[in-house]
């Protein structure tokens, strides 16, 4: 009774996402003893299984992230929403260049591969600019008579913004901005930069309210860059609002962080069960049961596969 199709290792995962797959085991032409492969509807679902799983196979293993990204946008494509027609083509333009081997687009797809990786990573902000930008001087420089009405548009943009239609400044300071800070790939100062030359335009064309404010901020940044600790604890402050780091800050004047009169031993932050080091986890690693997953065992194997292997030999 259990067709040679299930077999097929793509197919099992595709099966098991809907419940509703007409000739699942569960459903009722399963029970009646159907032969599933005469079965329509799930030759149509087999096909749209295979095509959904054929770059998988193909075992171009860089691209899943985004494949799954252009499934979603090609269903808000299909959907109507207009937002994403002229994205998903020059996506699908670009997948068709990679595909035919155009050496010209290796690079390029190396960068993006490298952007997604930052995405995962955590960096948001940029991908869908960077990603605009790249199509756009890629064009530019390839002369791609597809991208022209784009152009005119950018074109358009940057009249407006040299006749002075002050929409417009804001938004491609922002995106130059952006690639500036892309290219030199300084990822601790992004977003502080933009906040800084925000300011300082504002602080260049005179609004005074921003003066002392920007004055702040420049000692600020010159102290973070030389590393001045002493200043960073004093950026801690209580209005910052981060309760945790109150334990650093010795600067300020109303904490007394050192015990007065009494004579301590020295302080070394060593690492959990070493003797220097911080006594509440020594007791608390110390016992038995796991209260505390350090990487060694405690005579209790619980713990043996959650440390890494290195300390539990």
């Amino acid at each position: 009774r259990f067709p040679q199709c299930l077999q097929i290792k793509h197919l099992r995962k595709a099966w098991s996402r809907n419940s509703c797959f007409p000739s699942s085991p569960w459903s009722s032409l399963w029970r009646k003893g159907v032969d599933p492969s005469e079965n329509r509807a799930f030759r149509r679902e087999r096909n749209r299984a295979f095509r959904r799983n054929r770059a998988f196979r193909s075992g171009n293993r860089a691209f899943r992230s985004e494949n799954r990204a252009f499934r979603r946008e090609n269903r808000a494509f299909r959907s109507g929403n207009r937002a994403f027609r002229s994205e998903n083509r020059a996506f699908r333009r670009e997948n068709r260049a990679f595909r035919s081997g155009n050496r010209a687009f290796r690079s390029e797809n190396r960068a993006f591969r490298r952007e997604n990786r930052a995405f995962r990573s955590g960096n948001r902000a940029f991908r869908s600019e960077n990603r605009a930008f790249r199509r756009e001087n890629r064009a530019f420089r390839s002369g791609n008579r597809a991208f022209r009405s784009e152009n005119r548009a950018f074109r358009r943009e940057n009249r407006a913004f040299r006749s002075g239609n002050r929409a417009f400044r804001s938004e491609n300071r922002a995106f130059r901005r952006e690639n500036r800070a892309f290219r030199s790939g300084n990822r601790a100062f992004r977003s502080e930069n933009r906040a800084f030359r925000r300011e300082n335009r504002a602080f260049r064309s005179g609004n005074r309210a921003f003066r002392s404010e920007n004055r702040a901020f420049r000692r600020e940044n010159r102290a973070f860059r030389s590393e001045n600790r002493a200043f960073r604890n004093q950026s801690n402050h209580e209005s910052l609002g981060r309760k945790k780091n109150q334990k650093n800050k010795k600067t300020h004047p109303k904490m007394k962080t050192k015990s007065q009169g009494k004579e301590k031993k020295p302080q070394n932050h060593n690492g959990r069960n070493v003797r220097g080091g911080k006594k509440w986890l020594r007791l608390q690693c110390r016992g038995r049961e796991n209260k505390r997953d350090t990487g060694k065992t405690n005579g209790n194997l619980e713990n043996f596969w959650r440390g890494s292997p290195a300390h539990s030999r």
